[in-house]
């Protein structure tokens, strides 16, 4: 191990990112029985059953699978980040490796969200033996991409390559799509975007995801993946995509101070935010759709409106010794 804190900072010098450029284009003309193996194991079990589940139980039928790409989207500042770092921290919880690709926001911007909602309180509350205990727990589970600017595909596409054969990457988290640097005219470079990300998930096995914006909806239009901002082929090439909604109509009438207490409360049990599976090409196919209430004081969603915000259970204990001892490496 390299000494000091050298090793806390991987720098992917050019020589290295040049090995993975361009590695996931393949022309060949196989025989069926190359992939007898891999279709038996397919096969074992309940196929529609494998794979990751998104942390809440009304989306059980979704599935987060190798080698595939999802597309998560929404209207600006209703949550996607948030999401996406809650739905990454619980698959850190069953042992699968993160890569987070997020330049429009500093590491510490994004790794401060992701221990607020794994400490589970709120930003006033949260100790120096939080932060650290919570670091000492992602240090093995999540990398973070450190870039400034706008990233080129192709780049990104290496590091994933980089990132799955010599880190043992599980999943690469691109947010957003406005953070890369397409060529050419808008919907030809994005459709060039979305076919080299397929190739690199098939490739490595990795599953990306894209987070993407929508465009502002005419009046009483559902939101959808044709509401998607950009070209056709974003929606159209991802395996799946996944809609998100803030309830800002709840948000608008709980403002009102001339409300009673009645109203109040039943306004109250109106879901905070909706997250829908609008396409899902592999698997059961389903498209099932959750209404979620937010807790401000983890960055959580919940199933139902009564919740309780408790830590992981994995940081407790390295919490409760102090940021020293942890910081240290006396655990």
């Amino acid at each position: 191990m390299a000494s000091g804190e050298d090793w806390m900072y991987l720098e992917v010098d050019r020589e290295t990112l040049d090995k993975y450029r361009g590695i996931q284009h393949k022309h060949n003309v196989t025989n069926p029985l190359m992939y007898r193996e891999e279709l038996v194991e397919h096969f074992q079990g309940d196929p529609n059953s494998k794979g990751l589940s998104m942390p809440w139980d009304q989306l059980e039928g979704f599935k987060v699978r190798e080698g595939e790409i999802t597309l998560l989207a929404s209207a600006n500042f209703a949550g996607k980040s948030a999401i996406m770092g809650q739905c990454a921290t619980q698959w850190m919880r069953n042992d699968k490796k993160v890569l987070l690709i997020s330049p429009e926001f500093s590491p510490s911007l994004n790794l401060s969200r992701l221990v607020q909602q794994v400490i589970g309180k709120s930003p006033r509350d949260i100790t120096e033996a939080d932060v650290t205990a919570v670091l000492f727990w992602l240090e093995k589970r999540l990398l973070v991409y450190d870039a400034l600017g706008q990233i080129e595909v192709e780049d990104i596409c290496a590091v994933s390559h980089y990132a799955k054969e010599e880190l043992d990457v599980d999943m690469v988290i691109i947010d957003n799509l406005t953070v890369l640097k397409l060529v050419g005219e808008t919907n030809t470079a994005q459709a060039t975007l979305m076919t080299d990300l397929v190739q690199t998930a098939r490739a490595t096995g990795l599953h990306i995801f894209l987070v993407a914006h929508t465009r502002k909806p005419q009046q009483g239009e559902e939101v959808g993946r044709y509401s998607i901002r950009g070209a056709s082929q974003l929606s159209d090439l991802a395996d799946n995509v996944i809609m998100i909604e803030r309830n800002e109509r709840k948000e608008k009438q709980l403002a009102d101070i001339s409300l009673s207490d009645e109203e109040r409360k039943e306004i109250r049990y109106q879901s905070d935010t909706r997250v829908k599976v609008s396409k899902q090409r592999h698997g059961s196919a389903a498209t099932p759709t959750a209404k979620l209430y937010f807790s401000t004081t983890s960055m959580r969603w919940y199933d139902q409106m009564q919740y309780v915000d408790r830590p992981f259970n994995e940081v407790v204990d390295m919490a409760s010794l102090g940021g020293n001892q942890v910081k240290n490496g006396t655990l």
